[in-house]
């Protein structure tokens, strides 16, 4: 998606303002693009995201964005997972990983971020979302410190998950670029700056002190989850990608 991309209310027609024969084309060129994003390509989850936040009211535009993703995806369709083999010296094998970001307050419609995690193991990623947060936020590093508890809820099911299949996991590291998100995480007392979150988010902290979860500083130009959350220049979301899809292991 072009990284200039933005739509106001008044860009966007009313439900019955939409012309029903867009609407029908739109949602199915979305419905057919999330299907691909659900299984291989989280390279495409923001822009897909993006769209099917407008499936009752598209226009012209949407539905030309909605095309240029399917030709991107046609271009690139020799892209995909790629899982190397595990190395037993390296002592992050069979340990998940994960990435989690957000755009603060980027939706212009409703003020609310958007957020995104990826999950990796053995280098390539097995798990991701993309979406807008299900609250208003104050503040980045509020927004951020609910993104890493929504990530939480996948992490405990993939580690039950891999201890099931006989993976014990040791602390599940969470990469994230908001030093004051983190901070948030690791602090256990209540203060003028989290007394108003509900109490749900505050999960992440059970977690981090039953220590199933630790919390890792990374570059913002480091972390994957980026492309989640926005769209990017070129060469930074082909970073990205690169490291999302573990195209390294087919060298």
């Amino acid at each position: 998606m072009d990284p200039n991309f933005s739509l106001d209310e008044s860009d966007i027609p009313t439900a019955e303002e939409a012309d029903p024969k867009d609407v029908k084309i739109f949602r199915e060129l979305v419905g057919s693009l999330g299907w691909v994003v659900t299984w291989t390509r989280s390279d495409c989850a923001f822009s897909v995201n993006y769209l099917a936040r407008f499936l009752l009211r598209p226009n012209r535009r949407l539905i030309n964005t909605a095309k240029q993703v399917i030709l991107y995806l046609a271009s690139s369709r020799d892209s995909g997972i790629h899982f190397r083999r595990r190395k037993p010296s390296d002592p992050l094998d069979d340990m998940l990983q994960v990435y989690a970001d957000t755009s603060d307050a980027d939706c212009k419609l409703t003020s609310r971020s958007t957020g995104g995690f990826i999950v990796f193991i053995n280098g390539a990623a097995v798990s991701w979302k993309s979406g807008r947060l299900p609250l208003v936020t104050l503040s980045s590093a509020e927004s951020e410190y609910v993104q890493i508890t929504m990530a939480c809820q996948e992490i405990l099911f993939l580690r039950e998950l891999m201890e099931k299949l006989g993976y014990g996991q040791k602390a599940t590291v969470v990469f994230e670029d908001n030093q004051a998100a983190i901070a948030l995480c690791n602090n256990p007392v209540f203060h003028r700056r989290t007394r108003h979150i509900r109490r749900r988010y505050h999960f992440v902290r059970q977690c981090v002190e039953d220590g199933e979860i630790y919390i890792a500083y990374v570059k913002s130009e480091d972390n994957v989850a980026d492309m989640l959350t926005k769209p990017l220049p070129y060469v930074v979301f082909i970073r990205h990608r690169r490291k999302a899809l573990n195209e390294d292991a087919r060298i």
